[in-house]
């Protein structure tokens, strides 16, 4: 089985209770937004599939394709702890 960093590092955020997953954000390509990204706190992370990560917002949960993060931020330290090749 192949191992894919990016859902290892959503799973631990998930699921590690040493690791503040407030203190990281999610920038993946929205094609509804203005700009092509959308920007969400590792707080309303709610699951992660095989293919999808899923977040809340409001009242629905949403799926996200993983193929369409861009990177994942650790904020207080300002540095990409994930960047996807595909995108420069």
């Amino acid at each position: 089985m192949v191992k894919n960093p990016l859902r290892n590092l959503l799973n631990r955020l998930l699921w590690d209770k040493e690791v503040n997953k407030g203190d990281y954000e999610i920038v993946y390509v929205s094609r509804g937004s203005r700009g092509g990204l959308e920007r969400i706190n590792c707080n309303y992370l709610k699951g992660v599939t095989r293919d999808f990560f899923i977040y809340i917002k409001g009242e629905e949960e949403k799926y996200i394709p993983l193929h369409r993060v861009v990177e994942v931020i650790k904020k207080s330290e300002g540095r990409k702890v994930y960047h996807n090749p595909r995108f420069k």
